[in-house]
């Protein structure tokens, strides 16, 4: 691989600048380092005397390192992009974010190249990061713009905030990522002796694309891999000791006895990360090593506690969170069709905005966090009897599971205060019909909300086997669709593999319907008979976004694949 040519290479071949002026700076390079006690860049050097200007600065920048370069006087801010750049990242260091996908980011620096930066986004967004070359001034003004539309649009994500400084250290040992596809005997460099268990559990729960970690025993050591889209990845080395010490720890977090791994054995545990209670499922496999360990994310893992990450389609969340904070979101859907997972996140966000103080009142309390009580609610629900009494001194009240007919005596309960319900219930419109007919008033209800949704779970198109097929419109009228109806013929067509048992589906995706209650909205309903025109009106305006919107996007996007979406449209899912 050729060498890269030095910047004052570059501009002495360009013209920009003399062999004799580039001799003359080098020089004063090593007095200024001397007097200084640091090395100033030829690039500021340059600057600092007027030699060259800003654009032709960046343009040998680029061209020393291979990258585009580009102007950014006309650039104006992304909010769908910015938002999906973790805050801290962001208002922490000077770059430029243009562009972003499920494969890649694009970025615009000036020299240098902060390598940390690119390792926090890769970490963060786990995408491909792709530079391109800007002027020192434009960069800084775009950042600054970039930071100021985030912060007045109310878009700060907050996913990835941490102490940059522990986290350096986090990255140097990940250094030199080895990727394992047909061997697992790999360079040992990155050993993770000095982590806990927590702290494992942490660096993996982080991933976004991170489905499973394998401690795999090899004589000497352990190796430590993560699967991901592609396969197995290399996540570090630990000793025999190490490992031994970790299956102690799961066995007694899990409760198994000693005999149980004498045979392979499927175990649950939970453990406190960032002080919040994740979940795990393991698979211990005895081998004539010892025990394997293989661990996935089970249940409320830490990924799926933030809103933005559990499948909601980002316009349908801003206009989810959006509006007044002094009123709550009711949730309908059955008790294992993702209501609670969303109610959790959605409490979780306020924790993270604010240091409110929150009640939640549920069947079996989880996801513990700070500032947040958890009370019982009996198969009786006896609490409720009490539960304007309980709810005081709360700001925040939530509760998982309430009945329908308790629905408008509760909240006269919790008056003035913030209540987030969840209920066993069907579509927004039919739900309402039932509010009706139960004799509870729709106006004093809903006015405590700001939005209902009806959300469910449906099989996720497997990312191994998954391949883009065009399909002919004669396949597609086989499947009860009119294929004049769909905008393009281009799905997700899965053929089965190992990693998801020949089901074509791997893990689970919400689909759902939202109905944003403003002024107008209320008094639209309070004044109509719940109908079918009623709805197609709702949906015309907007404000009712439905289930069959959401799962043809995410069929265009290819997380539903065309089997399921058929399904879903024919009722049979």
């Amino acid at each position: 691989m050729a060498e890269k040519m030095k910047l004052g290479e570059i501009l002495v071949k360009s013209g920009a600048l003399s062999l004799k002026d580039l001799e003359t700076f080098l020089k004063e390079q090593e007095d200024l380092q001397d007097e200084r006690g640091y090395r100033t860049k030829l690039g500021d050097l340059l600057l600092e005397h007027k030699m060259v200007n800003e654009e032709t600065l960046a343009l040998a920048f680029a061209e020393q390192h291979g990258f585009k370069f580009v102007d950014l006087n006309n650039y104006r801010p992304d909010v769908e992009v910015l938002a999906n750049i973790p805050f801290s990242i962001l208002s922490n260091f000077r770059f430029v974010p243009l562009y972003l996908d499920k494969q890649k980011t694009v970025i615009a620096l000036h020299d240098p190249i902060d390598s940390f930066l690119l390792d926090l986004l890769y970490k963060a967004l786990e995408v491909t990061i792709e530079v391109q070359s800007a002027t020192r001034t434009m960069v800084d003004m775009a950042h600054r713009s970039c930071v100021d539309a985030v912060k007045n649009a109310g878009r700060e994500n907050h996913d990835f905030d941490i102490n940059f400084e522990e986290y350096r250290l986090v990255l140097e040992q990940e250094k030199e990522v080895v990727e394992i596809k047909e061997r697992e005997e790999v360079s040992l460099k990155h050993t993770l002796d000095g982590h806990s268990l927590e702290q494992i559990l942490k660096l993996f729960a982080r991933s976004q694309q991170a489905v499973a970690l394998r401690i795999a025993l090899n004589r000497a050591e352990a190796t430590v891999l993560e699967r991901r889209p592609g396969g197995w990845h290399y996540f570090g080395s630990l000793s025999h000791a190490r490992v031994q010490a970790f299956i102690t720890q799961i066995k007694s977090l899990a409760g198994l006895p000693e005999e149980a791994l004498h045979y392979p054995t499927q175990a649950y545990f939970e453990t406190t990360i960032d002080e919040e209670t994740a979940a795990f499922g393991a698979y211990l496999v005895p081998s004539q090593m010892g025990t394997e360990v293989v661990i996935e994310n089970y249940g409320l893992d830490r990924r799926s506690l933030s809103t933005s990450r559990l499948g909601i389609l980002d316009h349908d969340l801003n206009r989810l969170l959006s509006g007044n904070e002094d009123q709550g979101i009711l949730i309908l859907g059955n008790a294992h069709g993702g209501r609670t997972t969303l109610l959790t996140a959605l409490l979780n966000d306020r924790l993270r905005k604010s240091s409110e103080a929150q009640l939640v009142l549920e069947m079996h309390p989880s996801a513990q966090a700070m500032g947040r009580t958890h009370v019982a609610l009996d198969e009786d629900l006896a609490v409720l009897d009490s539960a304007g009494l309980v709810a005081a001194g709360y700001d925040t009240v939530a509760v998982d599971g309430l009945p329908l007919d308790r629905l408008g005596w509760f909240l006269k309960q919790c008056e003035r205060r913030t209540v987030f319900a969840s209920l066993d219930g069907g579509p927004v419109l039919p739900f309402l019909a039932q509010l009706e007919k139960s004799g509870q008033s729709i106006g004093s209800v809903l006015g405590r909300f700001r939005s209902i949704i009806h959300i469910r779970l449906v099989p996720q198109a497997c990312p191994w086997c998954g391949v883009s097929q065009m399909l002919p419109p004669a396949e597609i009228a086989k499947s009860g669709i009119k294929p004049e109806t769909l905008k393009k013929p281009i799905f997700t067509v899965n053929g089965g593999c190992e990693a998801c048992e020949n089901t074509g589906c791997l893990d689970f995706t919400p689909i759902y319907e939202v109905l944003n209650i403003t002024p107008p909205t209320l008094k639209l309903l309070m004044e109509n008979p719940i109908s079918n025109e009623l709805a197609m009106h709702l949906v015309k305006s907007g404000v009712l976004v439905p289930t069959s919107a959401i799962a043809r996007e995410k069929l265009y996007r290819g997380t539903l694949n065309f089997q399921t979406w058929v399904g879903i449209m024919q009722k049979q899912i």
